[in-house]
Parts: C-alpha cells; structure tokens; sequence
C-alpha cells in the first residue's frame, strides 16, 4: 500500500510522540501540521497546474472558431444595387444585412389591395404565409368600403369573401382598411373605380410593399430586406414579366404621405393621369423603375410565370424556391390561376426548358393546393369569357 506524504507525516510524528516523551509530541504535532499545509498546497499548484496544461492542449487540439461574417450584398441589393433613388451610401449593406428597419417594424407593412372578390383568397394565401414564415412586417388588407355593407348578405361572392376577411384578421393578424372609389360619384360596384394611389394614404406606416396577384409567396425574408432597405423616393416600382408597364401587376414599394397622395388625386381629376395609371407623375424618372434581371448567380426577387423560359437551365431548381421572393403566376391565354384549366390549354402555356417546365408546374400546383389548405376553395370553372 502507498502512503501519500501527509499519511506518512502523520505516522511519523506519531511515532516520534511515543518515543520521545510529552514535549516531544507537542512539538512533533506542530511540525506535522506544517508538513500537511505545505503539502496541501503543494497539491492544489499541482492540480491548478494540471488543469491548466488540459486546457491548452484542448485550445491546441480544437480547429479555430469561425470568423463573424462580414456584411454583404444580399438578392436585395444584387437585384437593386444603389438604395432606391439615391446615388448610394456607405450604410445600406449594413441596414439591409441585418433587416431591421430604422423605425422598427410597427412602421413597415404588406399591402394586398383587393376590388374583385375572386384575388380575395389569394390575398389571404399571402399573408398567410407570411405568418408562417413569421415575418414581422405588419400586413394590412385595403378593400371595397361596400363589402363591409349588410345590403350584400346572400350573394355567394359576398359571403366568401366576408368569411375570408374574417380569417385574414382572426389567424394572421391582418388589419382591414376599407377604402372609397378613386374618384366621387363612380360605380362602387366596379373593381376599375379604385386605385392603387389608396397606398399612399397609409401615412401610419413609413414603407409599405405591395405584391401584384395572383402568385405565391415563396421567401419573406427576402421581402423583408427589401422593406428593411432605405426609400428615398415616394415610390420604387418593379414591373413584372419583360413590360415596363407600371400597375396593379407590378411590385411596388411606397413611400405613404398626404402629400403625394393628394397630388395623385389631382392628377386623375385633371385627366393627366387615370385609375388604372396612377403614378405617371412618380414614375417619371427612370431610377424609379427597375427591372427584374436573370443571371447565371441569382434568380430575380419577383418572378412571373411566363418568363420563366429565360431562367437559367440549371439541373437543381431548388435555387429558385431559395432564391426568389415572390412569383406572380400569370400566362398568355390563361384566365389565372384560380380557374380549373383544360390539359389542353395549360400545355399550350407550358415553357418548354425543362427547369422552368417543372418550377411552372410547381407554382400552379402550390397555388391550387394552398387555395384549398387556407381558403377552402377549390378551382373555379373555366370560363372563355374571363
């Protein structure tokens, strides 16, 4: 058996007690407890010691950590370049990197402006998914102020669409605006009387994003950027497809102010500007307008279904459920995806590139499947008429 040296201190002061005498053991017992302190303490170095050799050689061992990421450029910024209007400063990458608006996001909001009963299901698909991706932009639904009317209670359209409203601010936080025709004394009943210069009316909110229908919602993150980013002008509008057209089928981004919503008004009363049109004046500037681009690095953030043959033809088309935000789902020859399309008519409307055949199946497929999940609706009946 070993003893440790306090073990063998102590027996040898015992010994030296019985042999020596009652003065003897008093001393020898004094030694001995100076023997044990210092040999205590001679441990414990050890063991710090030890401890601190371990540790090293686990530093040594262990690969380094990871350098922080330095902030650059997202889809945002490679599809916009420059902040919205402005020539461009040193903190943009570092407010759109991080995706926090300088107001917060009390301050930021989609907007979906619905005047036809049958967008009223997609407007809720969108925000719905913004609800499960948890973006946390607030959302904001602008419709007909006659909707809201019990003189329509009866008619089916009416009924859903209520029944859908309902949904939209019950399950996903969905503020209703009811808003008036665009001009005094025109038809409430007509979805051409109402205008998108609403937009410009939500003095609330500092920025506010609206997504052209019907399409599918595929990354509010990227959104999210987008409403995160700095506006320097009243309006940022992205035309979808390959027009530079601006209206109710582009992505805009606005700027709200009683001012501008004000001169807008104006402007379609003085006939230099219509309903359909309303931003002629905005929109004068070219730096106003940007274009969706296609690239062998990045899909554009607002794609649209019938420019998908110009897509890269890649063999892994999850790039593009990645790499794109919204996709407006509209095709030469078809009513919208809403409708029940004959076999015949939607391979007539088919790209032909393998990839961009298979995303624009998807998209049609995701958009009647999420009608159903969230709306309870199902297709409506082909019409040649719509």
């Amino acid at each position: 058996m070993l003893l440790t040296s306090g073990q063998l201190s102590m027996t040898i002061s015992s010994g030296i007690g019985k042999v020596a005498g009652p003065g003897a053991v008093s001393k020898a017992q004094t030694n001995s407890y100076k023997v044990f302190i210092f040999t205590s303490l001679l441990f414990l170095s050890g063991y710090v010691l030890q401890q601190q050799t371990v540790h090293n050689i686990q530093r040594a061992i262990r690969p380094p950590p990871k350098p922080s990421p330095k902030p650059s450029p997202s889809v945002v910024a490679q599809q916009f370049g420059d902040p919205p209007g402005s020539k461009g400063h040193e903190t943009y990458q570092i407010q759109i990197a991080t995706s926090q608006p300088a107001e917060g996001w009390k301050k930021v909001a989609y907007a979906q402006v619905v005047t036809d009963h049958r967008l009223v299901c997609n407007a809720v698909m969108v925000f719905g998914e913004l609800h499960r991706q948890k973006s946390p932009a607030e959302r904001l639904l602008l419709f007909p102020k006659t909707w809201a009317d019990s003189t329509g209670v009866g008619d089916p359209y009416s009924d859903t669409s209520r029944r859908l409203l309902k949904r939209a601010a019950k399950r996903y936080g969905v503020v209703l605006q009811p808003i008036g025709t665009t001009l005094p004394g025109i038809n409430e009943d007509r979805p051409s009387s109402y205008s998108l210069a609403s937009l410009f009316s939500l003095i609330n909110y500092s920025r506010v994003l609206y997504l052209p229908p019907s399409g599918l919602l595929l990354k509010a993150s990227l959104l999210d950027s987008l409403l995160a980013s700095p506006l320097e002008r009243p309006l940022l509008a992205m035309p979808t497809g390959s027009s530079l057209s601006i209206d109710s089928s582009s992505l805009l981004l606005v700027r709200p102010s009683t001012e501008e919503h004000d001169h807008i008004l104006s402007s379609i009363l003085s006939a230099e500007s219509s309903v359909e049109s309303p931003f002629k004046d905005l929109l004068s500037d070219p730096a106003s307008i940007r274009q969706p681009s296609v690239s062998d690095q990045h899909y554009p953030l607002l794609a649209q279904t019938s420019a998908l043959q110009q897509l890269p033809d890649v063999a892994n088309v999850k790039d593009f459920w990645s790499l794109t935000g919204y996709a407006r789902i509209s095709d030469a020859g078809l009513p919208g995806p809403e409708f029940d399309i004959p076999q015949a008519e939607f391979r007539k409307a088919m790209p032909s590139q393998p990839a961009a055949k298979r995303i624009w199946e998807e998209l049609y497929d995701k958009f009647r499947d999420h009608r159903m999940d969230i709306c309870g609706l199902d297709l409506e009946p082909w019409r040649k008429d719509v």
